[in-house]
């Protein structure tokens, strides 16, 4: 057996709760075990940095594009209907990929963060759906009801695309966290979308890799390397998928939603998306953190005023 196959069997043993894109790298366990699951997932960073670089890369990789776990609970939402869109992943698999649907009006498309799910946006949604408004979700793969065990950017833009297109007018795209990086990626890439609303979204690349590497207590020489496989996925510079490079932003109404307590994505991050989308609705709140966002009353009311 060799030694990756060694070290990545130790991960299902260790349970990790460390999320990539530092939604990522919150860790819910209690300060004991979240210290030894730290130490442990070092100990094998560093142990493969000293027998091989490559190795070290491959780890890196795996703990970037691999979900912690997936959420199960079920969207419930009045008159729903679910279907399944079929795509090939970036690696040539076929995957397949769960989508809800409810409500009459203009559609409205929502798009879950790393590790969550459509079930994240239950309570909005509903509230969605009694403005007047049709939703369509998704679990990205790897997550909530879909097929997979790895995703990426590349992936995600391609799905929101998918799903966007193959409707006749699409009012709005709301995206959470990095669901709402992925979608600004996607209109970097021609996307048409006429509102976008982006709630508790990094900005560039720099911050969502560093998060892990220095979580993992990465090398700059890993870091590189996982630098080169999101490149090589992308098939684009790493820079180019930062917001801060996206020209076609700017050009979209929108709105901007963000904790100033946010601990997974923190405020100076909105601070730069205001700063490079100057005509989009900044809206800011506090105390309400990365994910108890998409429950709050008033940040639901502020969402369907604005697309009202």
């Amino acid at each position: 057996m060799s030694h990756i196959t060694i070290i990545l069997s130790i991960l299902p043993l260790l349970k990790w709760d460390i999320k990539p894109y530092n939604e990522y790298l919150a860790i819910n366990l209690n300060f004991n075990m979240k210290t030894i699951i730290l130490k442990t997932i070092r100990f094998i960073t560093k142990s493969l940095e000293t027998i091989s670089g490559h190795l070290a890369g491959v780890w890196a990789s795996k703990l970037f594009f691999s979900p912690r776990k997936k959420h199960t609970y079920s969207l419930n939402l009045a008159n729903m209907k679910t279907d399944w869109v079929d795509f090939t992943s970036t690696f040539g698999y076929s995957e397949r990929c769960k989508v809800y649907q409810a409500g009459t009006g203009p559609t409205v498309l929502l798009v879950h963060g790393w590790e969550g799910s459509a079930y994240s946006y239950s309570v909005l949604s509903e509230q969605l759906v009694n403005a007047g408004y049709r939703v369509i979700l998704f679990d990205f793969p790897a997550h909530g009801q879909s097929s997979g065990k790895k995703t990426n950017l590349e992936e995600l833009q391609r799905l929101i695309k998918q799903l966007s297109n193959q409707e006749q007018d699409v009012h709005a795209i709301i995206g959470h966290s990095f669901g709402a990086f992925a979608t600004a990626y996607a209109i970097a890439l021609d996307l048409n979308v006429k509102h976008f609303i982006s709630i508790s979204s990094p900005v560039n690349m720099d911050f969502i890799v560093d998060s892990l590497c220095e979580t993992i207590g990465a090398s700059q020489n890993t870091r590189q390397r996982l630098i080169t496989k999101i490149e090589g996925i992308l098939k684009a510079p790493y820079a180019c998928a930062s917001i801060e490079k996206n020209k076609l932003l700017s050009k979209v109404k929108g709105m901007i939603i963000h904790d100033q307590k946010d601990k997974v994505v923190p405020f100076h991050q909105a601070k730069q998306l205001s700063n490079i989308w100057p005509n989009a609705t900044f809206v800011t709140t506090s105390g309400l953190g990365h994910s108890r966002i998409l429950k709050d009353g008033a940040v639901i009311k502020k969402i369907i005023d604005y697309l009202n």
